[in-house]
């Protein structure tokens, strides 16, 4: 197994709560789960582009975090103070354990998308560290509700340099609608968070430290250059390619009839698929027409930052044996 080590000082308050947080799981009714691991902590261990202070961990839903609170709350409370917590918050799905170092949050919620998780071992506790698609799309999903932390544009730039398939990933799985709202939020935090950053982010690797300056616009810059503009499927023999453009990359993804469905999901194109294209069985189908032999290629009418939800998308099928160039059959 693996062994993960958290950036600082997230690192000495894993090393001091841990113990204590598994006891804590030992009061859920479906027994002891494997904390999954994410947020910027998480990125900032992969990366090293920054410090961080907090840890986000999930549990699965259906855990039933809401009757460990109510049957063992006071135990939970007592517990988290005796390791040094000063302020513990318990709600039926989300418990909250702040310390003088950073803050420990455990939410009962399923990662989307539902794979791409892995086992690892961190100071002497099993771990499942979530992927990075994982991790930008509950970002993503926090600027919908919340006023944006410049951590976490932070977090979308650097996503852009070293992992791009994971941001294009997070980001194509909103629907249009859910893409202008992301990027409406941050035009409009723009004043605050470029204010904020340079005092609330600490530790940035110095080739990054440029992008905190007008920090938004470099984050919808990001974002906008990771919309999907087309994707297509082929099969060729035993290997099956999935191929996504944006206005700047080409990507593909290679995998086998047997693992297609995993890669669609771990890849964030089942999502895609339902928000951009036509309907659920038409997709099923062609992803069926695709596992007989034939090419099939999907486009999804986004170009850059001006989506057009008014325009379906449409599947096209081509003879085994063609090729395309520039989303147009030959």
């Amino acid at each position: 197994m693996e062994r993960l080590r958290l950036p600082a000082p997230a690192d000495s308050l894993w090393r001091l709560a841990a113990g204590r947080l598994h006891d804590v799981m030992e009061h859920l009714p479906e027994g002891r789960p494997v904390f999954r691991l994410g947020g910027g902590t998480m990125l900032a261990a992969r990366w090293n582009h920054r410090r961080s202070t907090d840890i986000d961990l999930t549990v699965p839903d259906g855990t039933n975090m809401a009757e460990a609170r109510r049957l063992h709350g006071r135990e939970i409370h007592e517990a988290m103070t005796a390791t040094g917590a000063g302020r513990v918050a318990l709600t039926e799905k989300h418990f909250v354990f702040e310390f003088t170092i950073g803050k420990v949050e455990i939410t009962e919620a399923d990662p989307r998308p539902g794979v791409g998780t892995e086992r690892m071992e961190c100071d002497g506790f099993p771990i499942d560290s979530m992927s990075t698609t994982q991790i930008l799309r509950g970002k993503l999903e926090r600027s919908l509700k919340h006023e944006p932390p410049a951590r976490d544009l932070l977090d979308v730039v650097v996503a852009r340099k070293v992992d791009p398939a994971a941001l294009e990933a997070a980001v194509n799985m909103l629907s249009h609608e859910r893409q202008r709202l992301v990027t409406g939020r941050w035009r409009e935090a723009t004043y605050r968070v470029d204010k904020e950053a340079p005092e609330t982010l600490h530790g940035v690797k110095d080739e990054y430290k440029r992008f905190t300056r007008n920090l938004c616009s470099h984050a919808i810059e990001s974002f906008e250059d990771s919309l999907y503009i087309a994707s297509g499927m082929e099969r060729e023999g035993d290997s099956i390619s999935i191929t996504t453009r944006t206005l700047r990359d080409r990507r593909t993804r290679r995998t086998t009839p047997e693992g297609l469905h995993s890669v669609l999901e771990a890849s964030g194109m089942n999502e895609y698929l339902k928000s951009h294209g036509p309907s659920q069985i038409e997709v099923e189908h062609r992803i069926q027409v695709v596992l007989t032999g034939q090419r099939v290629e999907y486009t999804a009418l986004t170009t850059g930052s001006s989506p057009a939800p008014d325009r379906p998308g449409a599947f096209r099928t081509a003879d085994p044996g063609k090729r395309t160039r520039g989303g147009r059959s030959h």
